[in-house]
């Protein structure tokens, strides 16, 4: 393959041989990986071990120079190498096999001095041992996710200390749901004045369904005084029901109307909440105060929440094809709403490094803006030839998912706005998508009553289809990444494993209504659910009972402060 660039002016002083291989030996050192021999772990500090000396070879080129560098070069392949890719390949992360060749390719095209030279030819040799270091690295990937559900399945056959309850009998006839959209059913609206029930009423007597852990057998008599970091009697007891699967929620949240979506603030000091009546709501989690109520200035659902990376924006997105957005800390509307073309903003998300602000329309199209600049960023993205319902960026930023009532998943790199790739496919609408923590999964849920694991890269199904009872409106992972969250039509939200594809304790009852949406707090402590029911919930996980007595790691988040972050 041809590609034009310029050469620099001193590249005939050294011999092409010596120009050519000499800066490139970091894509030859090692022993060359054999699948199965090494870790994940181990082979991806290889490759960024082999990418940095290669960097450091081609005279420390930021990380912007080489984005643009590659741009340039390999401008013919539509090449994307923004920084959070490259940081994503240099700090130990995987990327698919394309963005990794043209780094390298790049970093190939500054010799020994600093100075420009012809790259490496798409295909060219010295490429081999980037290519198979790589394909090794995809099939340990694939067999460590083969053995993780070989292990599970081994677990699930040797009998589980508590099994999992079947899917309970009830369902939800007043709430139905729409016939075609995630969205909530038309119900009647509040009086005129009337304000929502706040949390200064006090709590109900009786306990919501499936809050309180049923007897379970005493644990035997040792003789001896807890650990002091075990905690209280009670703290080791709600633990232990916690551990063992028991759903167990906080006092609820009221809302003014039925809830769409919920977002906790990065830091968890804040919890956003939507209501089909179209007010915003900002909370405590840990006081259930309300905080602030903004209007949004609609009389119909406010749809989307979406906090920036820095906690400093909230954006809100509903019918009227506008996006509000707010500082958290002033609870002020920051400057004019971003407007799209037609139809309703179902959906919006922000990228890792808050640059772009991408929102999903009711006319099938994605348009992404400038948070800043409050401008648009490129054309609109098409293809879907139906509502898009919901979005979300890759960890790393290099992809951005999104489905649609058409049925189908769809997968665009948002540096150019082109498709990476065919689209995949559910047996009805989609409308809900959540990428993985580390980028390695991509969960997607619909009305066919299934969750979806896809690995991004390959492209291929990531297991068998999970199956939550009724229709499917919201999934979320957790913050390690070791739990999926499910909620739906019959009420319930779920926990699973998706690595080994299997529900993790009993479902969480409590609602009377659809659970529209969800969110893991940053800590990874409370899984909030909103619901048709009015109502939000926050749900302790297993990760606090971690906490509770002791045995979990330190929050891996920002520590909270007394800000709004």
């Amino acid at each position: 393959m041809e590609h034009t660039h310029e050469a620099h002016a001193d590249r005939g002083h050294e011999p092409h041989a010596a120009r050519r291989h000499e800066p490139h030996a970091a894509g030859d050192t090692g022993t060359r990986a054999a699948p199965g021999t090494d870790t994940v772990e181990e082979l991806l500090r290889e490759q960024s071990r082999l990418l940095r000396e290669l960097k450091v070879r081609a005279g420390d080129p930021s990380l912007r120079t080489i984005e643009k560098r590659a741009a340039k070069l390999f401008a013919d392949e539509r090449a994307s190498l923004p920084p959070a890719t490259q940081s994503t390949l240099f700090n130990g992360g995987y990327t698919g096999l394309n963005k990794l060749v043209w780094l390298v390719r790049a970093l190939m095209s500054w010799d020994r001095y600093g100075k420009e030279c012809a790259p490496p030819a798409y295909g060219a040799a010295e490429l081999d041992p980037w290519h198979e270091r790589w394909v090794a690295l995809t099939q340990a990937r694939a067999a460590r996710r083969s053995h993780r559900a070989a292990s599970a399945r081994t677990a699930a056959t040797a009998g589980p200390a508590d099994p999992v309850d079947p899917p309970p009998p009830h369902t939800h006839p007043a709430d139905p749901g729409p016939p075609d959209a995630p969205g909530p059913p038309a119900s009647p609206r509040p009086p005129a004045g009337a304000q929502p029930r706040g949390n200064h009423e006090p709590p109900p007597t009786a306990a919501p369904a499936g809050t309180a852990p049923p007897p379970g057998p005493p644990a035997p008599e040792t003789g001896r005084s807890p650990a002091p970091s075990a905690g209280c009697l009670a703290t080791r007891a709600v633990a232990h029901a916690v551990g063992r699967g028991h759903p167990m929620a906080l006092p609820p949240l009221e809302a003014s109307d039925l809830v769409v979506a919920v977002a906790f603030s990065p830091g968890g000091a804040l919890l956003a909440t939507s209501s089909r009546d179209g007010w915003v709501s900002l909370w405590d989690p840990v006081t259930h105060v309300s905080a602030a109520r903004l209007p949004t200035g609609r009389q119909d659902a406010t749809t989307a929440l979406a906090f920036s990376p820095d906690g400093r924006l909230l954006a809100a997105g509903g019918p009227g094809t506008l996006v509000r957005l707010w500082d958290p800390a002033t609870r002020a509307v920051t400057g004019p709403p971003l407007t799209g073309r037609h139809g309703a903003v179902r959906a919006v998300a922000f990228s890792p490094d808050g640059a772009l602000l991408a929102g999903a329309c009711e006319d099938g199209a994605v348009r992404l803006w400038d948070p800043v600049a409050r401008e648009p960023v490129g054309e609109p993205l098409t293809g879907h030839r139906d509502d898009v319902h919901a979005l979300a960026f890759s960890p790393d930023g290099t992809l951005l998912a999104t489905v649609s009532r058409d049925t189908t998943v769809r997968l665009w790199d948002p540096a150019t706005g082109a498709p990476a790739g065919e689209p995949l496919r559910h047996q009805g609408a989609v409308v809900t998508v959540a990428f993985s923590p580390d980028g390695t999964l991509l969960a997607t849920g619909g009305r066919d009553t299934t969750v979806r694991l896809w690995d991004p890269v390959t492209r291929e199904p990531a297991g068998e289809p999970l199956h939550h009872p009724g229709a499917v409106f919201a999934v979320a992972f957790s913050p390690d990444g070791t739990l999926l969250a499910t909620g739906g039509r019959d009420g319930t939200a779920r926990l699973w494993d998706p690595a080994a594809g299997r529900p993790v304790g009993r479902p969480l009852a409590g609602h009377q209504g659809a659970v529209y949406a969800l969110a893991f707090s940053p800590d990874g402590t409370l899984l909030a659910t909103g619901a048709g029911d009015r109502t939000v919930r926050l749900w302790m996980t297993p990760v606090a009972a971690r906490r509770m007595t002791g045995d979990g790691p330190a929050p891996s988040g920002p520590a909270r402060t007394a800000g709004p972050s």
